[in-house]
């Protein structure tokens, strides 16, 4: 896509395949063990949220929402994408350090689910299902695989914004704050998303229902934003 820098063109097609190829590897990971049997947790709590507001067409509100994801996925997480692969430079300092807290956050976000995975591995040959995760990066902030995935979204958005505001060459135009608004959405989105409708409000809901020690982890541990830990 795009007329730009065919370098920075190919590094932005192989961060999006990197995101695109692990999200593909968990739900065929998912789909072996049987996950697609049964509704995910997170949709069984929308519903109830809705039901909680006062809607009584669940029906249409899951189809809404269906679409709703489907355009802010599609569409709206692609804008950083379709921004960077018009840039007529080569890789700027800014664009660069933008990128590389992407690999940050990648790395976060992936070294978190590996740690969660072999925890909750451990804890099934224990006999210990109900554990509460507590290793790691989990002991800075109980879901940091959301946080690290906030953190990538969010440096695509900035490094887009930056070619956007090119000092270099810079003028201001109708075009160029449309486009900046879309960026800050998409950091919006993914926090909102990720904190309230489908990440940590649901998950948690649940947690404190199955895993005893749950609570405790949630009064000592921050949520969202990592923390070092006071015991350490």
């Amino acid at each position: 896509i795009g007329n730009g820098d065919e370098h920075l063109r190919f590094l932005i097609g192989v961060i999006y395949l990197a995101m695109g190829l692990r999200t593909g590897v968990r739900s065929v990971q998912a789909l072996g063990r049987g996950a697609f049997r049964k509704e995910f947790g997170r949709y069984e709590y929308q519903r109830l949220r809705w039901a909680a507001n006062g809607k009584r067409n669940i029906m249409l509100a899951q189809q809404v929402d269906i679409a709703a994801q489907w355009f802010l996925n599609a569409i709206l997480l692609a804008a950083p994408a379709f921004v960077l692969a018009q840039s007529e430079t080569a890789l700027t300092v800014p664009i660069f350090v933008a990128l590389l807290i992407w690999a940050i956050g990648f790395v976060i976000e992936t070294i978190a689910d590996s740690q969660k995975k072999a925890f909750v591995k451990e804890a099934t040959k224990q006999n210990r299902a109900n554990a509460v995760c507590t290793i790691g990066l989990w002991r800075f902030c109980r879901h940091p695989n959301y946080f690290g995935e906030w953190l990538a979204w969010t440096a695509l958005a900035v490094a887009a914004s930056f070619e956007i505001f090119d000092v270099s060459d810079f003028t201001w135009g109708v075009d160029k704050l449309l486009l900046f608004a879309v960026l800050i959405y998409v950091s919006r989105y993914m926090y909102i998303g990720l904190t309230c409708l489908t990440g940590v409000e649901p998950a948690e809901y649940y947690s404190l229902q199955h895993r005893p020690g749950y609570q405790a982890y949630r009064t000592a541990v921050p949520a969202f934003w990592p923390k070092w830990p006071a015991s350490s």
